[in-house]
């Protein structure tokens, strides 16, 4: 498991630099630390701004930090 660290909205360090822009499901579960059912109702509850493209479920990385800063 990479390990990943996910600052303060007011800090000016990279924020999960060693992932792409866009994430998908294995890279959210990683991050997260979840299990890929977990990650598939968070999306599809609409927790987490995402975009479907055909059957696979794509993330920005600025929309997980979102999800992550606002706790919930």
């Amino acid at each position: 498991m990479r390990e990943c660290l996910v600052m303060n909205q007011d800090s000016t360090a990279p924020i999960l630099t060693e992932y792409p822009d866009v994430l998908t499901v294995p890279h959210l579960r990683e991050i997260l630390g979840v299990g890929k059912n977990t990650v598939y109702d968070l999306l599809q509850d609409n927790k987490i701004k995402h975009v479907k493209v055909g059957r696979r479920y794509i993330v920005s990385k600025s929309n997980l930090i979102k999800f992550i800063n606002n706790g919930n």
